[in-house]
């Protein structure tokens, strides 16, 4: 009986979803001549140093939350991790915050290269659709556009998440083993601990992606790839190993706060190690040296904090939280000089641009916001939470 409605419940979620992201043909289009007519008034990227084109790749680990902010929350040290990268030759970004809080309006900021209040005014919007409108700009996004127009291929692999598995890439590597109705059902029902088939197509699903980026770099054709990994966010389904943990979900009279505490760190410990093997194998299989952004959309639950609080000061130490994020750069050729300790997503693309591609963008304020929705999900205000 139990999961007969825990089924319902995500067979609705689903169905929701699925009339959210795909419902509103109008927006899709709306958009689409939008970005289009804003793409068209840029001038064409050239690449600047005289070789050939490198590729580009944008790899998203979702709720991979800042090294120094794991030290006070977790106790744990990622110094290892962040001294390996250095070594390679990306620049960390330690005071880095995402632009908001939450992987939709964050994927929307950076792709588009701009804050959202902005974008929506451009487009003469006078709500933006939190599910709808921030849909369409990750799927058909500026930066994406601004790519092919200077002959770039623009590839992704499947994320097992709807929002980023309807990239409109002209190369899509999918996955098997792991949709979108299993994905729920490992998210949002308890029948995750039972289902030890969905938990290893989820595992599956993500070594995959990490085993597919490196080939990438073994296509002719310059490519800009935007990769959105769904880890180290829950469900946790790696320990530091590897292996696949005796409690995905939190056992009988353990919060859900605890239960995260004493796991994130350790999927982080497994992400730590594929990305070292998938930058090796990146360098190594590229003809021409790439630029590399490694990124969390958003930082970690802010309850994760034992010292979090529902009072007023307490949000406001949680936003926080949820905003550091791991935000490092591999920009050969001096274009880590154009880097600063708090740079932020929406003016990595700016960077870029700038430095290989000949563009002359300003860039923006470093700032954070929190979104509020109205029941119909309708983005209400933008809050901004880092002043």
């Amino acid at each position: 009986m139990l999961g007969g409605i825990l089924v319902g419940f995500c067979l609705a979620g689903y169905a929701s979803y699925e009339l959210g992201e795909s419902g509103d043909i109008r927006t899709a289009a709306k958009w689409a001549r939008f970005v289009q007519a804003r793409c068209a008034a840029e001038p064409t990227l050239r690449p600047e140093y005289g070789g050939p084109p490198r590729d580009v790749y944008y790899i998203i680990l979702d709720e991979y939350g800042r090294a120094d902010d794991m030290k006070r929350t977790f106790g744990y040290d990622n110094s290892s991790f962040i001294r390996y990268l250095t070594k390679k030759g990306f620049y960390v970004a330690e005071k880095s915050a995402s632009n908001y809080l939450a992987t939709y309006p964050s994927l929307s900021s950076s792709l588009n290269m701009d804050y959202l209040d902005s974008i929506a005014k451009q487009e003469g919007l006078k709500t933006i659709d939190f599910h709808a409108s921030l849909g369409c700009m990750i799927r058909d996004s500026t930066v994406s556009r601004l790519f092919r127009r200077a002959g770039y291929k623009y590839v992704s692999i499947s994320s097992g998440w709807q929002l980023t598995d309807r990239i409109r890439a002209d190369v899509f590597k999918r996955a098997g083993g792991l949709n979108e109705f299993e994905r729920l059902l490992v998210d949002y029902s308890m029948l995750g601990v039972y289902q030890a088939p969905i938990l290893n197509s989820y595992r599956k699903h993500t070594d995959y992606q990490f085993e597919q980026i490196p080939e990438i770099g073994r296509m002719k054709q310059p490519t800009f790839a935007f990769v959105h990994i769904v880890c180290p966010h829950r469900p946790f389904v790696y320990d530091a190993d590897g292996e696949l943990p005796a409690d995905t979900w939190p056992p009988p009279g353990v919060s859900e706060a605890a239960h995260y505490r004493a796991h994130y760190t350790a999927q982080v410990q497994y992400v730590n190690k594929k990305v070292c093997e998938m930058v090796d194998k990146l360098l190594t299989n590229s003809t021409v040296t790439p630029i590399i952004i490694l990124q969390g959309d958003h930082g970690f639950q802010p309850d994760a904090d034992p010292k979090y609080t529902a009072t007023k000061s307490g949000r406001r130490s949680g936003c926080k939280l949820r905003s550091a994020i791991l935000n490092a750069y591999y920009l050969p050729d001096g274009g880590n000089k154009l880097l600063y300790p708090s740079i932020s997503p929406v003016n990595s693309f700016r960077v870029v641009f700038n430095r290989y591609f000949g563009a002359n963008y300003d860039l923006l304020e470093d700032r954070t916001y929190d979104v509020r929705l109205s029941r119909s999900n309708m983005v209400t205000e933008f809050k901004r939470v880092d002043d």
